[in-house]
């Protein structure tokens, strides 16, 4: 599954580098980090992100991401060691990882131009046995 989360990470670090600016830039990461915690959102985000861009003319090579990856990143269980929470988890900070690499600029910004970032963890799954954050 680390590859998985790897290719969905370059697909996710791609649509936010191509931002043509940084204001941009900074609104994909921020939209993205605010859905990043959520199972619907998410999946929801990642299919519209990819259909753009396809349009835009990036090959269906380049913005593969596997269906079963989707499937586990919606799932709202968490007893599992690759639980949907635990895999949304993991790909934001790959998303980080990926942008590091690539060196893409999102900020600083002056403190006049702060957009408050929130993150929505989505609901409280039903199973859990531990915290959820």
């Amino acid at each position: 599954m680390n590859d998985d989360l790897r290719q969905a990470a370059s697909v996710i670090a791609t649509y936010i580098e191509q931002g043509p600016d940084l204001q941009k830039r900074r609104w994909r990461y921020s939209r993205y980090a605010a859905l990043a915690g959520h199972p619907v959102k998410l999946t929801r985000w990642m299919q519209g992100i990819v259909g753009k861009m396809v349009l835009e003319g990036i090959p269906l090579a380049d913005v593969r991401i596997k269906p079963a990856l989707v499937e586990a990143l919606s799932s709202k269980k968490s007893a599992t060691a690759d639980s949907g929470w635990r895999l949304r988890a993991a790909l934001f900070f790959e998303v980080g990882n990926e942008m590091d690499r690539r060196h893409i600029v999102i900020g600083p910004v002056s403190p006049a131009e702060d957009d408050e970032l929130t993150t929505d963890f989505g609901p409280e799954p039903e199973d859990s046995e531990f915290d959820y954050a």
